[in-house]
């Protein structure tokens, strides 16, 4: 039987097993309203479009990410694996830019380096 818990499970295993710029397209496309897994008409502007948003955004996600004690609990723990670490950020940023954009922002956020992400608030 498939749960809700399984299938952002395997959502989020989809998503990060996609390249940086497809995970940009998605972005772009949620934040637009097109949907996950949507076909637009110029991916490639959406894409721009996803990459700007996460940029124009960074201080935000960075306060948010950076400041969370569950985020600093994950960071400190050795044997974190990558779908933990994803769903913790995700539910950090969850307030902020909701379902699915946070899943797709806190895998981009990892794929940096949560250390050199975050360097400025926790060195």
């Amino acid at each position: 039987m498939t749960t809700p818990d399984n299938d952002l499970g395997r959502t989020t295993e989809h998503l990060i097993a996609l390249s940086d710029d497809d995970l940009y397209l998605e972005l772009g496309n949620v934040i637009l309203g097109l949907g996950p897994g949507a076909s637009p008409k110029d991916p490639e502007a959406n894409r721009r479009f996803g990459l700007q948003w996460f940029n124009s955004r960074r201080e935000q996600f960075q306060q948010t990410v950076c400041s969370n004690e569950r985020v600093i609990a994950i960071r400190r723990s050795s044997d974190s694996e990558q779908l933990i670490a994803v769903a913790t950020i995700a539910d950090a940023l969850m307030a902020i830019v909701g379902l699915p954009a946070s899943t797709v922002v806190s895998i981009l956020i990892i794929r940096l380096g949560l250390d050199s992400y975050c360097d400025r608030y926790w060195s």
